[in-house]
């Protein structure tokens, strides 16, 4: 049960720094694409490359959420298997 702790209290802390970046990436996220359409705007640019980056960071939120699930399975199959 020990071991349990141990890797419950290391997901908890990795989900945490997840989530934290999580928001963080949402915030820049965010504010760039009020840049961009404020620039886009003023400058008559055509947004697709800057599209394609936003559309690049929200593949990469898509990734952190899939990490936080792949720990939350890990984490329960190693609980699932200790009871039993």
């Amino acid at each position: 049960m020990e071991e349990v702790r141990r890797v419950d209290e290391s997901y908890k802390r990795d989900v945490e720094e997840l989530e934290q970046e999580l928001v963080e990436v949402e915030a820049r996220r965010k504010a760039y694409e009020d840049m961009v359409a404020g620039e886009s705007q003023s400058q008559g640019r055509n947004v697709q490359l800057e599209d394609a980056q936003v559309e690049i960071q929200e593949t990469r939120l898509e990734i952190v959420s899939l990490t936080v699930a792949i720990y939350d399975y890990s984490l329960f199959s190693l609980i699932g298997e200790r009871i039993q």
